[in-house]
Protein backbone atom coordinates (compact mmCIF):
# COMPACT_ATOMS: atom_id res chain seq x y z
CA UNK A 1 0.00 0.00 0.00
CA UNK A 2 1.48 3.36 -0.85
CA UNK A 3 -0.16 5.30 1.45
CA UNK A 4 1.38 8.52 3.81
CA UNK A 5 1.15 6.61 6.75
CA UNK A 6 2.80 3.28 5.08
CA UNK A 7 5.61 5.02 3.84
CA UNK A 8 6.22 7.04 6.96
CA UNK A 9 5.62 4.00 8.92
CA UNK A 10 8.74 1.74 6.71
CA UNK A 11 10.83 4.75 6.86
CA UNK A 12 10.88 5.30 10.16
CA UNK A 13 11.75 1.96 10.97
CA UNK A 14 14.10 1.29 8.31
CA UNK A 15 15.61 4.62 10.15
CA UNK A 16 15.66 2.69 13.13
CA UNK A 17 17.53 -0.28 11.71
CA UNK A 18 19.63 1.17 10.23
CA UNK A 19 21.00 2.98 13.21
CA UNK A 20 21.13 0.22 15.61
CA UNK A 21 23.80 -1.27 12.69
CA UNK A 22 25.42 1.85 12.78
CA UNK A 23 25.43 1.37 16.80
CA UNK A 24 26.76 -2.25 16.49
CA UNK A 25 29.57 -1.53 14.39
CA UNK A 26 30.49 1.86 16.32
CA UNK A 27 30.52 -0.22 19.32
CA UNK A 28 32.58 -2.82 17.98
CA UNK A 29 34.92 -0.68 16.62
CA UNK A 30 35.02 1.38 20.31
CA UNK A 31 35.50 -2.08 22.02
CA UNK A 32 38.23 -3.47 19.91
CA UNK A 33 40.49 -0.06 18.70
CA UNK A 34 43.88 -0.54 19.05
CA UNK A 35 45.20 0.94 22.48
CA UNK A 36 42.33 3.54 23.15
CA UNK A 37 39.56 0.77 22.64
CA UNK A 38 37.04 -0.27 25.56
CA UNK A 39 39.45 -3.54 25.45
CA UNK A 40 42.87 -2.14 25.25
CA UNK A 41 42.07 0.43 27.68
CA UNK A 42 41.13 -2.44 30.60
CA UNK A 43 44.08 -3.93 30.59
CA UNK A 44 45.95 -1.10 31.01
CA UNK A 45 44.23 0.17 33.58
CA UNK A 46 44.14 -3.23 35.82
CA UNK A 47 48.13 -3.09 34.54
CA UNK A 48 49.09 -0.22 36.52
CA UNK A 49 47.19 -1.03 39.69
CA UNK A 50 48.83 -4.71 39.83
CA UNK A 51 52.54 -2.51 39.60
CA UNK A 52 51.12 -0.50 42.40
CA UNK A 53 49.63 -3.53 44.02
CA UNK A 54 52.90 -5.31 44.04
CA UNK A 55 55.04 -5.04 47.45
CA UNK A 56 58.66 -4.30 46.94
CA UNK A 57 59.46 -7.31 49.45
CA UNK A 58 58.58 -9.68 46.52
CA UNK A 59 61.29 -9.79 44.22
CA UNK A 60 63.91 -10.20 47.07
CA UNK A 61 62.65 -13.72 47.96
CA UNK A 62 64.58 -16.48 47.45
CA UNK A 63 64.19 -18.13 44.13
CA UNK A 64 62.68 -21.39 45.97
CA UNK A 65 61.13 -19.88 48.84
CA UNK A 66 57.79 -21.83 48.85
CA UNK A 67 54.74 -20.14 48.78
CA UNK A 68 50.93 -21.23 48.99
CA UNK A 69 48.09 -19.49 47.77
CA UNK A 70 44.66 -18.88 49.38
CA UNK A 71 41.47 -20.35 48.37
CA UNK A 72 38.09 -18.79 47.85
CA UNK A 73 35.43 -19.37 50.58
CA UNK A 74 32.89 -22.17 49.35
CA UNK A 75 30.42 -20.65 46.24
CA UNK A 76 32.87 -18.49 45.32
CA UNK A 77 34.33 -19.80 41.80
CA UNK A 78 36.99 -18.61 39.91
CA UNK A 79 36.98 -17.68 36.25
CA UNK A 80 41.13 -17.89 35.39
CA UNK A 81 40.29 -16.68 31.69
CA UNK A 82 38.65 -13.94 32.59
CA UNK A 83 42.28 -12.10 33.02
CA UNK A 84 45.91 -13.41 33.15
CA UNK A 85 48.80 -11.42 34.24
CA UNK A 86 52.00 -12.07 35.34
CA UNK A 87 54.67 -10.35 37.15
CA UNK A 88 58.55 -11.13 36.26
CA UNK A 89 61.48 -10.26 38.03
CA UNK A 90 63.65 -7.91 34.85
CA UNK A 91 66.91 -8.55 36.43
CA UNK A 92 66.95 -12.23 37.12
CA UNK A 93 64.00 -12.86 34.76
CA UNK A 94 62.32 -14.97 37.45
CA UNK A 95 58.76 -15.38 37.47
CA UNK A 96 57.39 -13.74 40.75
CA UNK A 97 53.93 -14.05 40.33
CA UNK A 98 51.01 -15.09 38.49
CA UNK A 99 46.96 -15.13 38.14
CA UNK A 100 45.17 -18.69 38.77
CA UNK A 101 45.60 -20.43 35.51
CA UNK A 102 47.91 -18.23 33.65
CA UNK A 103 51.25 -20.25 31.78
CA UNK A 104 54.69 -20.65 32.76
CA UNK A 105 56.60 -19.05 29.81
CA UNK A 106 56.21 -15.18 29.19
CA UNK A 107 53.32 -13.85 27.79
CA UNK A 108 55.89 -11.41 25.76
CA UNK A 109 59.30 -10.41 25.35
CA UNK A 110 60.27 -9.17 29.01
CA UNK A 111 62.24 -6.14 27.03
CA UNK A 112 59.25 -4.48 25.20
CA UNK A 113 56.39 -2.63 27.33
CA UNK A 114 53.19 -2.03 25.57
CA UNK A 115 50.64 -3.47 23.75
CA UNK A 116 51.42 -6.38 21.68
CA UNK A 117 49.45 -9.64 20.31
CA UNK A 118 51.22 -13.28 20.87
CA UNK A 119 50.47 -16.85 20.72
CA UNK A 120 51.46 -18.88 23.89
CA UNK A 121 50.47 -22.35 24.91
CA UNK A 122 48.29 -22.30 21.57
CA UNK A 123 46.27 -19.31 22.69
CA UNK A 124 46.28 -16.20 21.12
CA UNK A 125 46.78 -13.52 23.29
CA UNK A 126 46.00 -9.46 23.24
CA UNK A 127 48.63 -8.42 26.17
CA UNK A 128 50.00 -5.16 27.54
CA UNK A 129 53.42 -5.38 29.34
CA UNK A 130 54.40 -2.27 31.95
CA UNK A 131 57.11 -2.17 34.25
CA UNK A 132 57.72 0.25 37.39
CA UNK A 133 59.44 3.24 37.73
CA UNK A 134 62.59 1.75 38.60
CA UNK A 135 62.27 -1.52 36.04
CA UNK A 136 62.69 -3.88 38.56
CA UNK A 137 59.65 -5.63 37.99
CA UNK A 138 57.65 -6.68 34.41
CA UNK A 139 53.91 -7.14 34.68
CA UNK A 140 52.07 -9.27 31.64
CA UNK A 141 48.51 -8.10 31.08
CA UNK A 142 46.83 -10.22 28.81
CA UNK A 143 43.35 -11.47 27.63
CA UNK A 144 42.51 -14.56 25.50
CA UNK A 145 41.47 -13.98 21.94
CA UNK A 146 38.41 -16.11 22.25
CA UNK A 147 37.25 -14.86 25.61
CA UNK A 148 37.44 -11.23 23.91
CA UNK A 149 35.26 -12.84 21.48
CA UNK A 150 32.90 -14.58 23.68
CA UNK A 151 32.87 -11.79 25.83
CA UNK A 152 31.95 -9.33 22.77
CA UNK A 153 28.97 -11.84 21.26
CA UNK A 154 27.59 -12.48 24.90
CA UNK A 155 27.60 -8.14 24.58
CA UNK A 156 26.29 -8.36 21.38
CA UNK A 157 23.51 -10.37 21.72
CA UNK A 158 22.53 -8.78 24.79
CA UNK A 159 21.95 -5.66 22.94
CA UNK A 160 20.75 -7.42 20.28
CA UNK A 161 17.38 -8.27 22.20
CA UNK A 162 17.05 -4.63 23.74
CA UNK A 163 17.43 -3.49 20.35
CA UNK A 164 14.52 -6.08 19.40
CA UNK A 165 12.39 -4.85 21.89
CA UNK A 166 13.09 -1.29 21.33
CA UNK A 167 12.21 -1.79 17.67
CA UNK A 168 8.70 -3.75 18.55
CA UNK A 169 8.21 -0.90 21.42
CA UNK A 170 8.84 1.47 18.72
CA UNK A 171 7.04 0.19 15.85
CA UNK A 172 3.64 -0.17 17.63
CA UNK A 173 4.18 3.49 19.86
CA UNK A 174 4.69 4.65 15.94
CA UNK A 175 1.81 2.76 14.24
CA UNK A 176 -0.13 3.95 17.02
CA UNK A 177 0.70 7.58 16.74
CA UNK A 178 0.22 7.97 12.99
CA UNK A 179 -3.26 5.78 13.21
CA UNK A 180 -4.62 8.65 15.23
CA UNK A 181 -2.93 11.86 13.71
CA UNK A 182 -3.60 10.02 9.70
CA UNK A 183 -7.48 9.79 11.16
CA UNK A 184 -8.65 13.13 11.03
CA UNK A 185 -7.11 13.27 7.59
CA UNK A 186 -9.14 9.67 6.78
CA UNK A 187 -12.63 11.52 7.41
CA UNK A 188 -11.60 14.64 5.47
CA UNK A 189 -10.94 12.07 2.70
CA UNK A 190 -14.56 10.66 3.38
CA UNK A 191 -15.78 14.15 3.37
CA UNK A 192 -14.59 15.27 0.07
CA UNK A 193 -15.49 12.51 -2.02
CA UNK A 194 -19.23 12.46 -0.42
CA UNK A 195 -19.93 15.82 -0.96
CA UNK A 196 -21.75 17.34 -3.63
CA UNK A 197 -19.60 18.14 -7.01
CA UNK A 198 -20.35 22.05 -7.04
CA UNK A 199 -19.74 22.08 -2.96
CA UNK A 200 -17.00 24.78 -2.80
CA UNK A 201 -17.44 25.17 1.14
CA UNK A 202 -14.06 25.48 3.12
CA UNK A 203 -12.54 21.95 4.22
CA UNK A 204 -12.90 22.03 8.23
CA UNK A 205 -9.59 21.39 9.93
CA UNK A 206 -9.92 21.67 13.91
CA UNK A 207 -9.11 18.14 14.28
CA UNK A 208 -5.89 18.47 11.84
CA UNK A 209 -2.32 18.56 12.95
CA UNK A 210 -1.18 22.00 13.24
CA UNK A 211 1.63 21.18 10.14
CA UNK A 212 -1.27 20.08 7.81
CA UNK A 213 -3.90 23.08 8.94
CA UNK A 214 -1.66 25.18 6.50
CA UNK A 215 -2.35 22.71 3.52
CA UNK A 216 -5.96 22.92 4.03
CA UNK A 217 -6.05 26.34 4.30
CA UNK A 218 -4.35 26.36 0.82
CA UNK A 219 -7.06 24.15 -0.23
CA UNK A 220 -9.92 26.23 1.28
CA UNK A 221 -8.24 29.24 -1.09
CA UNK A 222 -8.47 27.26 -3.97
CA UNK A 223 -12.13 26.53 -3.25
CA UNK A 224 -12.87 30.19 -2.74
CA UNK A 225 -11.47 30.87 -6.23
CA UNK A 226 -12.94 28.19 -8.19
CA UNK A 227 -16.28 29.34 -6.08
CA UNK A 228 -15.91 32.43 -7.89
CA UNK A 229 -15.03 31.17 -10.89
CA UNK A 230 -17.83 28.98 -11.00
CA UNK A 231 -20.38 31.62 -10.21
CA UNK A 232 -18.87 34.14 -12.35
CA UNK A 233 -19.44 31.62 -15.44
CA UNK A 234 -22.80 30.67 -14.42
CA UNK A 235 -23.70 34.55 -14.48
CA UNK A 236 -21.74 34.58 -17.44
CA UNK A 237 -24.15 31.66 -19.28
CA UNK A 238 -26.94 33.31 -18.10
CA UNK A 239 -26.49 36.60 -19.42
CA UNK A 240 -25.22 35.05 -22.67
CA UNK A 241 -28.44 32.79 -22.45
CA UNK A 242 -30.55 36.42 -22.24
CA UNK A 243 -28.69 38.03 -24.52
CA UNK A 244 -28.90 35.14 -27.34
CA UNK A 245 -32.39 35.13 -26.67
CA UNK A 246 -33.27 38.56 -28.21
CA UNK A 247 -31.84 38.03 -31.56
CA UNK A 248 -32.86 34.46 -31.79
CA UNK A 249 -36.20 35.98 -31.39
CA UNK A 250 -35.92 38.59 -33.90
CA UNK A 251 -35.00 35.83 -36.41
CA UNK A 252 -37.87 33.57 -35.97
CA UNK A 253 -40.50 36.83 -35.94
CA UNK A 254 -38.91 38.64 -39.09
CA UNK A 255 -38.46 34.95 -40.74
CA UNK A 256 -42.48 34.92 -39.97
CA UNK A 257 -42.89 38.37 -41.33
CA UNK A 258 -41.14 37.42 -44.24
CA UNK A 259 -43.23 34.52 -45.16
CA UNK A 260 -46.50 35.97 -44.95
CA UNK A 261 -45.27 39.69 -46.70
CA UNK A 262 -47.68 40.22 -49.39
CA UNK A 263 -45.34 42.31 -51.36
CA UNK A 264 -41.52 41.93 -52.68
CA UNK A 265 -40.72 45.77 -50.64
CA UNK A 266 -42.56 43.89 -46.98
CA UNK A 267 -40.13 41.14 -47.24
CA UNK A 268 -37.12 42.69 -48.05
CA UNK A 269 -37.60 44.51 -45.32
CA UNK A 270 -38.10 41.82 -43.38
CA UNK A 271 -35.23 39.92 -44.46
CA UNK A 272 -32.74 42.72 -44.05
CA UNK A 273 -34.32 42.74 -40.44
CA UNK A 274 -33.18 39.10 -40.43
CA UNK A 275 -30.06 39.84 -42.09
CA UNK A 276 -28.86 42.18 -38.80
CA UNK A 277 -30.14 39.91 -36.76
CA UNK A 278 -27.63 36.54 -37.98
CA UNK A 279 -25.02 39.28 -38.17
CA UNK A 280 -25.46 40.34 -34.69
CA UNK A 281 -26.04 36.93 -33.32
CA UNK A 282 -22.84 35.72 -35.31
CA UNK A 283 -20.93 38.71 -33.44
CA UNK A 284 -22.05 37.60 -30.08
CA UNK A 285 -21.24 33.65 -30.85
CA UNK A 286 -17.44 34.91 -31.67
CA UNK A 287 -17.32 37.21 -28.89
CA UNK A 288 -18.08 34.82 -26.36
CA UNK A 289 -15.30 32.08 -28.53
CA UNK A 290 -13.00 34.53 -28.35
CA UNK A 291 -14.16 34.38 -24.17
CA UNK A 292 -13.75 30.99 -23.71
CA UNK A 293 -10.09 31.46 -25.61
CA UNK A 294 -8.84 34.03 -23.58
CA UNK A 295 -9.69 31.90 -20.32
CA UNK A 296 -7.71 29.02 -21.73
CA UNK A 297 -4.54 31.35 -22.72
CA UNK A 298 -1.81 31.00 -20.44
CA UNK A 299 1.11 32.95 -18.93
CA UNK A 300 3.44 31.11 -20.63
CA UNK A 301 1.70 32.06 -24.81
CA UNK A 302 2.22 35.72 -23.56
CA UNK A 303 6.23 35.72 -23.70
CA UNK A 304 6.37 36.34 -27.63
CA UNK A 305 7.20 39.97 -29.48
CA UNK A 306 4.42 41.37 -31.35
CA UNK A 307 4.07 44.14 -33.75
CA UNK A 308 1.49 45.93 -32.50
CA UNK A 309 1.12 48.45 -35.65
CA UNK A 310 1.12 45.55 -37.58
CA UNK A 311 -1.71 44.28 -36.11
CA UNK A 312 -3.54 47.25 -35.99
CA UNK A 313 -3.03 47.98 -39.87
CA UNK A 314 -4.49 44.45 -40.38
CA UNK A 315 -7.91 44.90 -38.60
CA UNK A 316 -8.32 48.46 -40.06
CA UNK A 317 -8.39 47.50 -43.55
CA UNK A 318 -10.90 44.40 -41.85
CA UNK A 319 -13.46 46.75 -41.02
CA UNK A 320 -12.95 49.17 -43.55
CA UNK A 321 -16.42 47.80 -45.52
CA UNK A 322 -18.23 48.04 -42.13
CA UNK A 323 -17.04 51.69 -41.67
CA UNK A 324 -17.56 52.33 -45.92
CA UNK A 325 -21.05 51.24 -45.35
CA UNK A 326 -21.60 53.83 -42.77
CA UNK A 327 -20.05 56.26 -44.18
CA UNK A 328 -17.13 56.84 -42.06
CA UNK A 329 -13.82 58.54 -41.98
CA UNK A 330 -11.13 56.34 -40.69
CA UNK A 331 -7.64 58.02 -39.82
CA UNK A 332 -4.93 55.62 -39.08
CA UNK A 333 -1.43 56.74 -37.13
CA UNK A 334 0.66 53.88 -36.52
CA UNK A 335 4.60 54.01 -35.85
CA UNK A 336 6.68 50.35 -35.82
CA UNK A 337 6.04 49.53 -31.89
CA UNK A 338 6.30 46.10 -30.63
CA UNK A 339 4.68 44.61 -27.14
CA UNK A 340 5.55 41.27 -25.33
CA UNK A 341 1.77 39.27 -25.34
CA UNK A 342 -0.10 37.07 -28.16
CA UNK A 343 -0.90 37.95 -31.55
CA UNK A 344 -4.17 36.67 -31.17
CA UNK A 345 -5.52 37.66 -27.73
CA UNK A 346 -3.71 41.27 -29.36
CA UNK A 347 -6.21 40.66 -32.63
CA UNK A 348 -9.19 40.41 -29.89
CA UNK A 349 -8.56 44.05 -28.39
CA UNK A 350 -7.64 45.70 -31.88
CA UNK A 351 -10.92 44.10 -33.18
CA UNK A 352 -13.22 45.06 -30.41
CA UNK A 353 -11.95 48.83 -29.81
CA UNK A 354 -12.87 49.33 -33.44
CA UNK A 355 -16.16 47.53 -33.41
CA UNK A 356 -17.04 49.79 -30.87
CA UNK A 357 -16.48 52.80 -32.07
CA UNK A 358 -17.78 52.11 -35.57
CA UNK A 359 -20.67 51.27 -34.42
CA UNK A 360 -21.32 54.28 -31.78
CA UNK A 361 -19.93 56.85 -34.71
CA UNK A 362 -22.99 58.66 -36.64
CA UNK A 363 -23.28 58.14 -40.21
CA UNK A 364 -20.90 59.91 -41.94
CA UNK A 365 -18.78 60.65 -38.64
CA UNK A 366 -15.51 59.96 -37.92
CA UNK A 367 -12.76 56.88 -36.68
CA UNK A 368 -9.65 57.68 -35.22
CA UNK A 369 -6.54 55.10 -34.17
CA UNK A 370 -3.31 55.27 -33.17
CA UNK A 371 -0.51 53.03 -32.04
CA UNK A 372 2.83 55.17 -30.77
CA UNK A 373 5.63 54.47 -28.40
CA UNK A 374 5.61 56.43 -25.32
CA UNK A 375 8.64 58.13 -23.58
CA UNK A 376 8.74 55.66 -20.95
CA UNK A 377 9.34 52.54 -23.58
CA UNK A 378 6.08 51.70 -23.25
CA UNK A 379 3.13 51.48 -26.32
CA UNK A 380 -0.02 53.30 -26.57
CA UNK A 381 -3.28 52.02 -28.50
CA UNK A 382 -6.20 54.80 -28.89
CA UNK A 383 -9.31 54.28 -30.36
CA UNK A 384 -11.52 57.49 -30.86
CA UNK A 385 -14.85 58.35 -32.16
CA UNK A 386 -16.95 61.52 -32.25
CA UNK A 387 -20.10 59.50 -31.40
CA UNK A 388 -22.40 60.41 -28.49
CA UNK A 389 -19.88 59.43 -25.73
CA UNK A 390 -20.18 57.66 -22.44
CA UNK A 391 -21.04 60.46 -19.45
CA UNK A 392 -17.62 60.10 -17.05
CA UNK A 393 -19.56 58.11 -13.97
CA UNK A 394 -20.25 55.49 -16.43
CA UNK A 395 -16.80 55.34 -18.32
CA UNK A 396 -15.44 52.31 -15.51
CA UNK A 397 -18.46 50.45 -16.37
CA UNK A 398 -18.65 50.06 -19.86
CA UNK A 399 -15.97 47.30 -19.11
CA UNK A 400 -18.28 45.37 -17.44
CA UNK A 401 -19.57 42.37 -19.16
CA UNK A 402 -23.34 43.22 -21.21
CA UNK A 403 -23.06 46.58 -19.68
CA UNK A 404 -25.20 49.01 -21.80
CA UNK A 405 -24.84 52.56 -21.54
CA UNK A 406 -28.28 54.02 -20.33
CA UNK A 407 -29.75 55.42 -23.23
CA UNK A 408 -27.42 53.99 -25.84
CA UNK A 409 -29.82 53.54 -29.23
CA UNK A 410 -26.89 50.86 -30.23
CA UNK A 411 -27.50 47.70 -29.80
CA UNK A 412 -24.29 45.62 -29.17
CA UNK A 413 -23.58 42.28 -27.44
CA UNK A 414 -22.10 44.30 -24.38
CA UNK A 415 -19.24 41.88 -24.23
CA UNK A 416 -16.43 43.28 -26.65
CA UNK A 417 -15.55 46.12 -24.27
CA UNK A 418 -15.21 43.28 -21.59
CA UNK A 419 -12.67 41.43 -23.51
CA UNK A 420 -10.72 44.29 -23.96
CA UNK A 421 -10.40 45.38 -20.71
CA UNK A 422 -9.33 41.16 -20.06
CA UNK A 423 -6.66 41.13 -22.60
CA UNK A 424 -5.69 44.26 -21.51
CA UNK A 425 -5.55 42.70 -18.20
CA UNK A 426 -3.56 39.66 -19.03
CA UNK A 427 -0.92 41.85 -20.57
CA UNK A 428 0.17 43.67 -17.71
CA UNK A 429 -1.38 47.03 -19.43
CA UNK A 430 -3.64 50.31 -18.49
CA UNK A 431 -6.59 51.73 -19.78
CA UNK A 432 -8.36 54.31 -19.37
CA UNK A 433 -11.23 56.26 -21.22
CA UNK A 434 -11.44 60.33 -22.43
CA UNK A 435 -13.16 62.44 -24.55
CA UNK A 436 -13.37 61.15 -27.98
CA UNK A 437 -12.96 63.54 -31.66
CA UNK A 438 -14.35 67.09 -32.09
CA UNK A 439 -15.19 67.40 -27.94
CA UNK A 440 -17.11 64.70 -28.29
CA UNK A 441 -17.20 60.79 -28.78
CA UNK A 442 -15.03 58.16 -26.45
CA UNK A 443 -11.58 57.47 -26.65
CA UNK A 444 -10.28 54.34 -25.05
CA UNK A 445 -6.72 53.93 -24.87
CA UNK A 446 -4.51 51.11 -23.61
CA UNK A 447 -1.14 51.46 -22.38
CA UNK A 448 1.42 48.50 -22.88
CA UNK A 449 4.87 48.27 -20.46
CA UNK A 450 7.91 48.17 -23.04
CA UNK A 451 8.64 44.95 -24.62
Amino acid sequence: MNTLGVRLFATFIAVILVASLLGRVDQMYEYTRPETGVWDSTLKEIGGQIVASIPRALAELPEDAASENYTLPAGQELRPESLTFQAWDRQSGRLLMRSPGAPLEPLSTLSQEGFSDSRVAGQRWRIYTLSDADSLILVHVAKNREQLRAEYRELLDHKLRMTVLFVLLMTGAVWWVLRRALRPLDTLRHSILHRPALDFSPLPHHDLPKDLRPLIDAFNRLLARLDGAVQKEKRFVADAAHELRTPLAVLASQAQVARQADTPEKARAALDKLQEAVNRSSRLAEQLLDQARLDRLEEAALQEGVALDRVVNVLTREFETAARNKGLSVSLETQPCTVRGNVDALGVLVGNLLDNAIRHAPAGGMVRVRCARREDGGVELSVADNGPGVPPQEQEKIFDRFYRVPGSRERGSGIGLSLVARVAALHGATRRCGAGLQGRGLQVSVIFPGA
